[in-house]
C-alpha cells in the first residue's frame, strides 16, 4: 500500500513537472522568436524630423500597426475578446522604496514585464486599435492586450521610450496639461516627437490632476473642451478621442458631457478584463502593474483571474 502510495505521488510530481517545463520552454522560445523578429526588422539610421513649419516638426512613422500584425485577427462580430489594459505610472533607473512599489516601476522591471507578456502568448496591440475593434473596423488576436501610462512622467519618454521602440511595442500616455514641463514631467515637444512617431499614442488625462467628480458640470464641460482643443493644436487631430480620469474618480454626468463632446472611450482604474459591454460603452477597465507583482501575478491579471 505504501509502495502504490509513492508511486502514485512520483507520477503526479513528475507529470505536473513536465508540464511546467514544458510551458517554460515554449515560452522562452516564444520570447526568442519575438526578440530575434524584432532585430532583424530595426532600422541602423534614426530618420530626422521634416520640419514643415516653425515648431512643428513632422516625424517619420516607425511604427505601422497593420504590418506589425503578424497573428491571426477576430473582427468583433467574427469573435467577442476579453482584453486586459495595464496601467503603468512613474518609473525610476533604481529599485523604489517599497511604499511606491504601487505606482513607481524600473525599466528593468517593465522590460521583463514585456518579455513575460510576449512569452506567454500574448499580443499587445494599441489602444487604438482596441478601439477600432469595438467599432468593428479592424480585427484583433484573441490574446490581445493593451499598455497605457498616466500622468506624463519623464522617465516615460526617458526611460520606457527606448524599450518600446527596441521591441516595438505600442502604448498609450495621458498626460496632465497643467503638468507638461514641470519638474518630473515630459514637456510638449517630448509628446509630440512619440505621437509623431507613431508607436505611442498620446491622449489627455486632463488639464489638471483633479477630481473631476468634485467640479461643477458647467465647469468640467469648459475646462475639458479648452484641454481638448489644446492637445489638438500641441499634438495634431488624434485618430480617437480618448480620456483618461485622473484618480479614476467618474460619475454618470461627466460621462454623460464627454460622451456628447465626442469622446469615444474613457479610462479608468476599475479592475478587470473588458469585454463587449464595456467596450459599447466606453468605459475602460484597467489594472496597475505593481514593481513587486511577479510574471504569475501578471498572468493572472491578464487572464482575468
Amino acid at each position: 500500500m505504501k509502495r502504490l502510495f509513492i508511486c502514485i505521488f512520483l507520477g503526479f510530481f513528475l507529470g505536473i513537472t513536465s508540464v511546467i517545463v514544458t510551458h517554460e520552454i515554449l515560452k522562452n522560445k516564444r520570447i526568442a522568436t519575438f526578440v530575434e523578429s524584432v532585430e532583424t526588422s530595426i532600422t541602423e539610421e534614426p530618420v530626422e524630423p521634416v520640419i514643415l513649419e516653425p515648431e512643428k516638426p513632422v516625424y517619420a512613422k516607425i511604427f505601422d500597426e497593420d504590418e506589425n500584425m503578424t497573428e491571426e485577427t477576430f473582427l468583433i462580430s467574427e469573435k467577442e475578446i476579453k482584453i486586459p489594459v495595464l496601467l503603468y505610472h512613474e518609473f525610476y533607473e533604481e529599485e523604489p522604496d517599497k511604499k511606491l512599489y504601487g505606482s513607481v516601476s524600473t525599466p528593468e522591471k517593465f522590460e521583463k514585464d514585456l518579455l513575460n507578456i510576449v512569452g506567454e502568448g500574448f499580443k499587445v496591440i494599441s489602444l487604438n486599435r482596441m478601439i477600432d475593434y469595438k467599432n468593428g473596423v479592424k480585427g484583433i488576436p484573441k490574446n490581445s492586450v493593451v499598455i497605457t501610462f498616466d500622468d506624463g512622467y519623464m522617465s516615460n519618454y526617458t526611460l520606457i521610450y527606448p524599450i518600446l521602440k527596441k521591441y516595438k511595442i505600442p502604448a498609450t500616455i495621458f498626460i496632465i496639461e497643467d503638468l507638461l514641463g514641470t519638474e518630473g514631467y515630459m514637456t510638449w515637444e517630448e509628446a509630440q516627437i512619440m505621437n509623431g512617431e507613431g508607436l505611442v499614442t498620446i491622449y489627455s488625462h486632463g488639464f489638471s490632476h483633479v477630481d473631476m467628480t468634485s467640479l461643477m458640470p458647467n465647469d468640467f464641460a469648459s475646462k475639458i473642451s479648452n484641454n481638448f482643443a489644446k492637445m489638438e493644436e500641441m499634438l495634431g487631430k488624434p485618430e480617437h478621442l480618448v480620456y483618461s480620469y485622473p484618480y479614476g474618480f467618474y460619475n454618470k454626468e461627466t460621462n454623460t458631457i464627454l460622451k456628447d463632446m465626442g469622446v469615444e472611450a474613457v479610462m479608468t482604474t476599475d479592475k478587470g478584463l473588458n469585454d463587449v459591454k464595456d467596450l459599447e460603452a466606453g468605459i475602460i477597465r484597467r489594472d496597475y502593474v505593481a514593481y513587486n507583482f511577479s510574471g504569475l501575478k501578471i498572468l493572472r491579471i491578464l487572464n482575468g483571474k
